[in-house]
């Protein structure tokens, strides 16, 4: 048995958990240019930004000397725009032209060049009419790092509502009055309306996005936390809390340690981190186990029958708790209205916890008008409001295309779950490369099905064929996806169910245990031969490494619905160079989406029904994409060096590098190229700069607006990469 001091054991934790908040880099070199800035998790603090010029080197290819020789020019107040724009949101696009007036130094060639953080922060989206809750721990408050009302995409808050309603993506507003009411609170609740906010866009219908933390005022309080350790390298705060899961009742214990204590580079004594530890988990630090925090989040939508309740979920899958169509005190959607519509606080609709559940288990995002719960009215002349109460739990989520096979798999000793699972579509971009716009354009199509739990639960693994034939057709010539949300248990653990009661839910913390050793697993996505099929790689977390591709027939049983017994005979039938192509067009992305005939270079066995079987790992990479005429900036901690795992150049989304650019530069989706320019010129560096442009990268398609992708990770050299 191994034994550690408690000071080791505290650092250790203190060195493991510790989030690492390292400063980005974006450099962007022409006037008509987007600049890019985001997170992969957290939100965006800008730390300084410069419009101007502050040596002749920086963006100074093509430009002549005359232009680059005043380098003490800058802009004031570049850091202050980009403040109000950026901070607190998880992606920002600005156009470079924003910065032009006053112009700080004639005839000299300028470039804006913004270094920002990426901060551990709470992400709400609410949609206009809702209410946005914000809460914290007890004995913590919040503190709003930004907020805006507005629009700036096309997707958020859409749910039947008109396009004129949604088409303008450029009107969302920096706002302090979150900041203003909810700082320092340790809950608070504010209407996403314009009575409240202004009315940044007439006609648009808008939402508010708000980023916040949860932070001790200033020292723990003792009535709350116990200090149980000291020394020169960290302080730890102990408080104990109890909580249930399934039918047990454990004793939970939060450290707390001091960030400037754990890492002496950062800047603020005030600001403590918390995590949450069973005693079993305290004392078994060593084997890197944390525990994760399931909060219980509410959303109010007053009720217009056409308003949008919006749920969400930044990690795990939404699990509904309780719902209430009605109305239960005289307070809430109150305003403008008579108290005789107030009156009645005992109001409310059955059932409305089970349409709840129906569209919304085991997705991450679910959107509905309040209509589709309003079977009937309970109170007439009462006004009534939408109050939904869930939380996100942790599970595996997938979305597979039409034509395609699902797996769910569970390590060994463990069984399947299923929380939730639809078929249909719901947006156009999943399961949409090469399909004709009629079969991706309805997208309130998609219906909850029980099969995948009738199949699949208390099964280690499971294969169901994503079709109209095992789950009917919701919506006739439409391509569509199946999605599901399920975790791997052991049998005997019981899974958690949703409470019956559907008024009050109380207010508590769930917790659930969860290694933070990286797990790195095999995934397999099987699409059957139609040509015209799409098949989909996703990693919720890293990106795709391929490790085996397969275009032919393996055996009789896949993909063999329906076909006579002489398209499965040949069993050993493989195209070659068939993982060459998947590993060009995936390796480093999140999602990855092609079609069969991608792959199809030749027929190697002809009659017979084959399919494409791909094999791949979801490994922990750095990814970002930088826009055309920009600078793309990878760069290691000392000692390590740059290993790319993957690169594209080109457009393959309406939404990256989009601001302010016309739509005739952003239609085209289908234009990206795999490059290898990227791992030629960085791999092996500490540092790397590489300009995002067509004499770089060549031009794949002439006239849109594009952009870089890169994947990459750091590494000691001494370490040999995975290679496939």
């Amino acid at each position: 048995m191994l034994r550690l001091g408690t000071t080791l054991l505290l650092a250790a934790a203190c060195v493991l958990v510790s989030p690492a908040v390292s400063t980005e880099t974006v450099l962007t070199c022409q006037v008509e240019t987007v600049q890019r800035l985001s997170c992969d998790t957290g939100v965006i603090s800008v730390q300084e930004a410069l419009y101007g010029r502050t040596d002749s080197e920086t963006c100074s290819e093509e430009k002549p000397q005359a232009q680059l020789t005043n380098t003490d020019c800058a802009q004031e107040g570049t850091v202050d725009v980009l403040k109000r724009r950026c901070d607190g949101k998880r992606v920002c696009e600005v156009s470079v032209n924003v910065f032009g007036s006053p112009d700080p130094c004639e005839g000299t060639s300028k470039y804006l060049q913004t270094k920002y953080i990426c901060l551990p922060a709470i992400h709400l989206v609410t949609c206009e009419h809702s209410f946005a809750n914000l809460h914290c721990d007890t004995g913590q408050v919040i503190s709003v790092y930004g907020a805006d009302y507005g629009r700036h995409d096309q997707t958020t808050c859409t749910y039947k509502r008109p396009a004129t309603q949604i088409q303008n993506s450029d009107c969302s507003q920096p706002t302090s009055i979150v900041s203003d009411n909810c700082g320092g609170k340790n809950s608070c609740s504010i209407k996403a309306s314009n009575s409240v906010f202004g009315d940044p866009c007439v006609g648009t219908f808008k939402y508010l996005e708000v980023a916040y933390v949860c932070e001790y005022p200033s020292s723990p309080p003792d009535d709350t936390l116990e200090p149980v350790g000291q020394d020169q390298a960290i302080v730890l705060y102990i408080r104990q809390r109890q909580f249930l899961t399934g039918q047990k009742r454990y004793r939970c214990f939060c450290f707390c340690i001091r960030q400037s204590l754990c890492s002496a580079q950062t800047g603020s004594s005030n600001i403590m981190l918390c995590y949450r530890l069973s005693t079993t988990l305290l004392l078994a630090a060593t084997c890197l186990l944390m525990a994760a925090v399931v909060s219980t989040e509410k959303v109010v939508t007053c009720g217009s029958s056409r308003n949008v309740q919006r749920l969400s979920c930044e990690s795990g899958v939404i699990v509904v708790q309780a719902a209430l169509y009605g109305r239960a005190d005289n307070q809430t959607c109150s305003e403008g209205r008579p108290q005789n519509q107030l009156a009645n606080t005992t109001c409310a609709q059955r059932g409305t916890v089970d349409v709840l559940r129906r569209r919304c288990d085991g997705k991450r995002e679910c959107e509905l008008n309040v209509n589709l719960v309003r079977n009937s009215n309970p109170c007439r002349g009462i006004h009534k409001y939408l109050e939904t109460t869930f939380t996100c739990f942790p599970a595996i989520h997938f979305a597979a295309c039409e034509g395609s096979v699902a797996h769910l798999k569970c390590d060994v000793g463990q069984v399947i779950f299923v929380y939730g699972a639809d078929y249909g579509r719901r947006d156009r971009t999943t399961c949409s490369f090469r399909r004709p716009t009629s079969q991706i354009q309805t997208v309130d199509c998609s219906r909850p099905t029980t099969k995948v739990a009738d199949s699949c639960n208390g099964k280690n693994r499971c294969s169901i064929n994503v079709s109209n034939s095992v789950f009917g057709d919701p919506c006739g010539g439409t391509y569509k996806y199946l999605e599901v949300a399920y975790i791997c248990e052991y049998p005997g653990v019981i899974p958690y169910q949703p409470p019956t009661q559907h008024h009050t839910v109380a207010k508590t913390s769930t917790y659930a245990f969860i290694s933070v050793i990286v797990v790195v697993s095999t995934e397999k996505v099987v699409t059957c031969g139609s040509s015209g099929n799409v098949q989909r790689l996703s990693c919720e977390s890293g990106v795709i490494v391929v490790q085996a591709a397969l275009y032919g027939r393996a055996d009789n049983q896949t993909c063999s619905e329906g076909r006579p017994q002489n398209q499965l005979a040949n069993t050993t039938c493989a195209q070659r160079g068939t993982v060459d192509v998947l590993r060009r067009r995936c390796d480093g992305k999140r999602e990855c989406e092609l079609n069969i005939n991608l792959v199809r270079n030749s027929n190697p066995c002809r009659g017979i029904h084959k399919y494409l079987e791909t094999t791949f790992t979801c490994f922990p990479a750095i990814h970002f994409a930088a826009c055309e005429l920009s600078v793309a900036h990878l760069k290691c901690d000392v000692g390590q060096v740059i290993f790319v795992y993957g690169a594209d150049y080109g457009r393959r989304d309406r939404t990256t590098c989009s601001f302010g650019r016309p739509t005739s530069q952003i239609q085209t989706v289908d234009c990206s190229r795999p490059t290898t320019i990227v791992a030629d010129s960085c791999n092996g560096k500490n540092s790397c700069a590489i300009n995002v442009s067509n004499s770089v990268f060549g031009d794949p398609c002439g006239g849109p607006y594009k952009y870089l992708e890169v994947t990459y990770i750091c590494e000691y050299p001494a370490v040999i990469p995975n290679q496939h």
